[in-house]
């Protein structure tokens, strides 16, 4: 007798296999993220992913989707699935770009004129596709919270729980037998309870919510490097900047000088 899914493993399959079928018939790439920017679902399995994740915490405070290109040229478009201005997670796809959309350079013995409207009928092409992309993930987005919304909710809950228990835990060496007594739960739980709400490993959830802390020592206070470092259970201060610079695409000194810059 086939054993009765969880609500969690029923929830994910449903929006695994949704996202599936959405690249198959649309052709476009996709990806989702939990609310730590963790990617647990990619369609195709291999794409191109953004080199840090600010546009993803970007769209969420402004509570609506935002597209950006990078410096390979990549068009992506991130949708945060919010409920009460609470994020449950993230939607990213790429979108077509003019290249994409065109027919490639027409041959030597063509006009000016007939050159100048292929490129125009082949960028307008492009804008009209990139539009219909991005109508497709927003309806995509909304259907997910309607119709997923429980897995959703609960997937938001147990991530919240772990981080607030370690939060301020982070200089200390934390393993996976000291946080599962924080949680009051038994170690084969908390992997399984990782495996099924946060879609990575105990080891990596950490490393991303020490890097979120991380990021928020050097946005909102006047520590040093060395001192946030230490502050997220780094001790070796350029193994910290390898990691950081991995994670956001910036060393940590150029991370605080640009949302200086910004705010």
């Amino acid at each position: 007798m086939r054993k009765k899914q969880s609500v969690a493993e029923e929830g994910s399959e449903k929006i695994y296999q949704l996202l599936e079928d959405f690249y198959l018939l649309c052709g476009i790439p996709i990806q989702f993220y939990n609310t730590n920017y963790v990617l647990i679902k990619s369609c195709p399995d291999v794409q191109a992913a953004p080199k840090d994740h600010r546009h993803l915490l970007a769209a969420a405070d402004r509570a609506r989707d935002l597209v950006f290109q990078e410096e390979a040229g990549v068009l992506y478009q991130a949708i945060p699935l919010q409920d009460h201005e609470i994020t449950l997670a993230y939607l990213l796809s790429i979108l077509p770009t003019k290249r994409e959309a065109g027919t490639g350079e027409p041959s030597a013995d063509e006009t000016k004129t007939k050159r100048a409207s292929s490129k125009g009928s082949a960028a307008a092409g492009a804008e009209q596709r990139a539009r219909a992309c991005a109508n497709l993930l927003r309806a995509l987005a909304a259907y997910l919270l309607t119709q997923d919304f429980a897995y959703l909710q609960k997937w938001k809950h147990f991530t919240d729980q772990f981080k607030a228990a370690i939060w301020d835990l982070l200089d200390q060496d934390l393993n996976a037998e000291s946080l599962a007594g924080w949680l009051h739960i038994g170690k084969t739980k908390l992997y399984e309870d990782f495996h099924k709400y946060a879609g990575t490993t105990v080891a990596q959830y950490l490393l991303n919510v020490r890097m979120e802390k991380a990021r928020f020592l050097l946005e909102e206070t006047d520590l040093s490097v060395t001192q946030v470092a230490s502050r997220v259970g780094f001790y070796d201060y350029n193994y910290f900047c390898r990691v950081f610079r991995r994670q956001t695409g910036m060393s940590p000194k150029n991370y605080r000088t640009e949302c200086r810059m910004n705010s």
